[in-house]
């Protein structure tokens, strides 16, 4: 699997990691089932503010030429938090890999086809869309990249990723 650059942004907030990068977990590693809806804020009830997906965009880009170029130490298996009001920055360290993880544990089975047809509304019972313009990227297959040794980036501009 190639690694993934992800980040989402909402309300004064902001979040940066990647996944499935030298060993480290991909995303059903840390997210098996989505959280229930109720748990979950959109930009059109919630907003965000527009230097937030900005400031998250370039430290995104950033991880991704460190990725590319084998510079530096990546986000993979850690959290970049990003609060905008009280002007902090937070690096969160999570479990590695799962040898359980259904996409990429010791016995998975998920095909690189399965992930191209995966659902994603169904996957969360919502919709990528909302009109706003908000979620680009955010399906699982959007940013498949077509193979190759490639970085791939994801920019989610909803919460439901966490």
């Amino acid at each position: 699997m190639q690694p993934i650059v992800s980040s989402t942004a909402l309300g004064l907030e902001g979040r940066l990691t990647v996944y499935n990068y030298n060993g480290g977990p991909c995303y059903q590693c840390l997210f098996p089932t989505p959280p229930p809806m109720t748990a979950c804020q959109r930009c059109p009830d919630s907003g965000v503010l527009g230097v937030v997906p900005g400031i998250i965009g370039c430290l995104q880009a950033l991880e991704a030429i460190k990725i590319a170029s084998a510079v530096g130490e990546p986000l993979s298996g850690r959290m970049l938090l990003f609060d905008a009001l009280s002007a902090w920055i937070r690096i969160i360290c999570f479990m590695g890999r799962s040898s359980q993880c259904e996409v990429c544990g010791e016995n998975a089975a998920f095909t690189g086809k399965q992930f191209q047809d995966f659902d994603y509304e169904k996957f969360t019972q919502s919709p990528l869309s909302t009109g706003y313009g908000a979620g680009a990227g955010a399906g699982a297959g959007a940013n498949s990249g077509g193979g190759g040794g490639g970085v791939a980036c994801s920019s989610v501009v909803m919460g439901v990723e966490g």
